[in-house]
């Protein structure tokens, strides 16, 4: 504490306690919209924090500054725990003379009227098999025809003016499409399976719905839970699985550890990794982790990358997997 000011201690003591309400309000039990927003923005509230720190250094308030630390350090525990400081060991052998299978995830944003813009990110991703969410008709009626040149193999029948909450390209051939029902949900993912040179790839996709309200809130939790239900069914009778998509989640929260958790499946976790999708028009850093690309233990993993800002909210993001053999 200050001395000989008795309001400066109490501005100080108030920031303390309001940092206090903002680091714990996340440790309610959830749903709560408010805490929702404090788990997504773990990093940039931390950031926000610390500048408390500074203020207090400068009012030569040691003890606010040291209790300050401690809360940034509260806040940031569940994000650092969702994290690895070393890179996991591959769970299986592989080639790497073998080529890489790349695959892309990218919420275009329905409102993205920057068609060209999308279409050169998804070229020069150079990506084997991608998925978009929110691919509008526009958007469709002006790439579709120049992608389908580098993917011969999409869904849905855009030609047949089906479109759908997702849409998928590859250059390799797709033998099966079927959606899935989550939750009493229909159509809630879709599952293709891609021939990738005699090998059966399962890619699973999604768009989650946004927590904007307490009922997509709650609706949201429950179709990851019961995705990953669904993710488990299809790992029992299949290998090579991959799930892309918009989760509209951050990989601290505790709905998506249990998916990790229940599922098995692996994805960029390492904390020198690190990279937010979501909004761009944050700067880079206080942008949040909510698009992901899981992968079961039948891939190693090579890479993993955000692309430059494409018109959209979201970042497009691209894995690069081998096969184990």
């Amino acid at each position: 504490m200050t001395k000989n000011n008795k309001s400066l201690n109490i501005f100080f003591l108030a920031l303390i306690i309001f940092s206090a309400i903002l680091v714990l309000l996340p440790f309610i039990h959830y749903p709560v919209i408010v805490s929702e927003l404090l788990i997504s923005f773990r990093i940039s509230m931390s950031v926000i924090l610390l500048l408390f720190v500074l203020v207090f250094v400068i009012g030569r308030a040691y003890w606010f500054a040291m209790s300050q630390i401690l809360l940034v350090v509260c806040n940031l525990w569940p994000v650092i725990g969702a994290y690895s400081f070393r890179e996991k060991p591959a769970t299986c052998t592989y080639d790497t003379q073998s080529k890489v299978l790349k695959v892309l995830s990218f919420n275009v944003y329905f409102k993205n009227e920057d068609y060209e813009s999308i279409f050169q990110t998804l070229k020069a991703s150079d990506a084997d098999i991608i998925v978009l969410q929110e691919a509008q008709p526009n958007f469709m009626r002006y790439g579709h025809e120049r992608l389908t040149l580098d993917y011969p193999f999409y869904y849905p029948a855009i030609e047949a003016g089906k479109h759908a909450r997702w849409t998928l390209y590859s250059r390799y051939s797709i033998v099966d499409v079927n959606v899935q029902d989550i939750v009493n949900v229909k159509s809630a993912a879709l599952h293709a399976q891609i021939d990738v040179n005699g090998r059966i790839v399962n890619m699973i996709t999604l768009h989650a719905k946004s927590p904007k309200t307490l009922r997509r809130l709650e609706a949201r939790n429950a179709r990851l839970d019961g995705l990953g239900d669904v993710i488990r069914g299809i790992m029992k009778e299949n290998k090579h699985v991959i799930v892309a998509g918009d989760f509209n989640n951050v990989p601290w929260h505790p709905t998506m550890k249990t998916f990790k958790a229940h599922t098995r499946l692996r994805n960029n976790d390492m904390v020198f990794n690190y990279f937010g999708t979501w909004p761009t028009w944050m700067p880079s850093f206080f942008s949040t982790p909510i698009d992901h690309i899981f992968y079961d233990e039948y891939f190693h993993h090579v890479s993993y990358s955000r692309k430059a800002h494409a018109g959209s909210d979201h970042y497009a993001i691209s894995a690069d997997l081998y096969f184990c053999e």
